[in-house]
């Protein structure tokens, strides 16, 4: 997750938010003040297990939004793209990918 700042450099820590450290580390982040300076979080987006479909990322944006209500924080979500082990994932077919293209993009927008 990133600090998308305006006022101050950003901060990243590179966490992978299905975990419980991480999504503790998110917790303590944003209760520490970690995004009163920040437009948006700079989220990684992504499924948990390679073959996961698109809509599995609402539990995890609901996760996230969750955390920052409770630590009192709103920022706008900002994915910024897939997992570093997508290059690895077995492939998709074409149908599927196209498909899943084209869901991973609304559930985006509609995670905002």
């Amino acid at each position: 997750m990133w600090c998308r700042p305006r006022r101050i450099p950003a901060r990243r820590h590179r966490a992978h938010l299905w975990t419980p450290a991480s999504q503790r580390f998110l917790l303590d982040f944003a209760e520490a003040g970690g995004y009163q300076d920040c437009d948006a979080a700079g989220i990684k987006l992504y499924p948990q297990h390679d073959g996961d479909t698109p809509e599995s990322l609402v539990a995890l944006a609901d996760l996230i939004d969750r955390t920052f209500h409770g630590a009192g924080v709103h920022p706008a979500l900002w994915n910024t793209g897939s997992a570093y082990r997508a290059a690895t994932d077995r492939p998709l077919d074409a149908a599927r990918s196209i498909a899943y293209a084209v869901r991973f993009y609304l559930i985006g927008m509609y995670v905002r």
